[in-house]
């Protein structure tokens, strides 16, 4: 089967990246198109910005030169897809949106949500690896993928993987470029393994919650017999709201919730089906990293066990009584929304989170606070094998030059 995705194509007009000015725009249509745009990019020495669909732009720090434009929004067919195989090839222009209806046509999906699925595409939330609640449940794209093709600086187009699901041939070729931020080559298209759509599901709220029950809610929780898709704790002044997702079968869900919404010993509402996913779609909404956002957005990564002492330390902070926080206790990190935007208030801020937690990144902040600021920190461990795979990959660095962590 091969297809184009027919939905929304997400627009090239990129005129600045991070503050940067965008030189000219390429739309290559094939794989081997875009190999070619970047060997010609490398004769001319001009750097390469990849573009998806642009949601998620405001990530890394300001490249060191923009001159070209590199956009998949051509690269968009779904190339195979066999429902009874459980798998799906797809070019990396796809968008989210469209690749979940097509597949929500025959009862299946990927688990992933990301806060513009209507524009961001597949190879995007690949090079970036920036996911939602769900991943506590489900896992991320890099849990699904089964093959890839990537085309880099020396004009070829390299493939790994297959449309097999015991196919693990290429597995590390696969995964580095997943969180690479196009900075080793190109996703041009990319296999997964699909999964049955969950029939329903719940949402158990707890609000006004006090600081000291969140870890005897947080042990209810992920200490039980039932799966969690989602858990996410919010600040609410002085206290805290509570978010618990399950899905699965309609009954399952149902009789799940309600035991959940005894065991956590706390007054708490249920949301049925749709309030539910409508609460979630709102809810990582608000997790935007477009690139100018009129917010900054720090992510802080620690231990799981660790990230609600986090976030209580982090409540405390004069420098945050204003800022959204949230914390996923499953998943290791807590994040911090303001819209101060001054560049002096976000130093201190980061000055202090960064004293509780070295591993801090900031996702997305105004084009006018860019350049200042290091947004990787500490947050990215084994840099020296990083910039040993971009020797090794793009040597000329034409690729996001400067976006990535140490300047690669």
């Amino acid at each position: 089967m091969m297809q184009n995705s027919n939905g929304y194509r997400p627009s090239s007009r990129v005129r600045s990246i991070a503050g940067v000015a965008a030189g000219e725009v390429t739309e290559p249509s094939t794989p081997a198109e875009v190999a070619e745009s970047l060997a010609t990019a490398v004769a001319q020495g001009s750097g390469v910005v990849p573009v998806g669909g642009g949601t998620h732009l405001g990530i890394g720090n300001a490249p060191a030169r923009a001159d070209v434009v590199l956009s998949t929004r051509k690269l968009d067919r779904i190339l195979v897809y066999e429902p009874a195989d459980m798998t799906l090839s797809v070019e990396a222009g796809a968008t989210l949106q469209q690749v979940q209806g097509t597949l929500a046509e025959r009862g299946q999906g990927m688990p992933i949500e990301v806060a513009n699925p209507a524009s961001a595409t597949i190879g995007g939330v690949l090079a970036t690896a920036l996911y939602g609640p769900k991943r506590l449940g489900w896992g991320t794209l890099r849990d699904y993928l089964i093959g890839i093709a990537v085309a880099y600086p020396d004009g070829t187009v390299g493939k790994a993987g297959g449309l097999v699901v015991k196919n693990v041939s290429g597995f590390d070729l696969m995964r580095m470029h997943h969180g690479a931020l196009g900075t080793l080559g190109v996703i041009v298209s990319a296999n997964f393994k699909v999964l049955p759509a969950p029939r329903s599901e719940r949402t158990v709220l707890l609000e006004s919650v006090e600081m000291s029950a969140l870890p005897a809610i947080r042990d209810a929780c992920l200490n039980w017999r039932g799966k969690v898709a989602a858990f996410q704790i919010d600040k609410q002044n002085e206290s805290a709201s509570v978010a618990i997702r399950i899905d699965g079968r309609v009954r399952t869900t149902e009789l799940l919730a309600t035991e959940l919404a005894g065991r956590v010993a706390q007054p708490s509402s249920i949301l049925d089906p749709d309030a539910s996913r409508s609460f979630w779609s709102s809810y990582v909404a608000r997790f935007d990293a477009g690139n100018d956002p009129a917010f900054w957005w720090l992510r802080c990564h620690v231990q799981p066990s660790q990230s609600l002492g986090l976030f209580a330390q982090l409540c405390q902070l004069p420098e945050l009584a204003s800022a959204a926080m949230s914390a996923a206790p499953g998943l290791g990190y807590v994040d911090i929304r303001g819209d101060d935007g001054n560049a002096d208030s976000l130093d201190r801020v980061l000055r202090h989170v960064r004293a509780l937690c070295p591993r801090t990144r900031v996702v997305a902040m105004p084009e006018s606070m860019r350049r200042d600021h290091d947004v990787w920190g500490d947050s990215v461990d084994s840099v020296d094998l990083m910039r040993q795979l971009k020797q090794e990959f793009d040597p000329e660095r034409i690729l996001n030059p400067g976006r990535f962590v140490g300047g690669l």
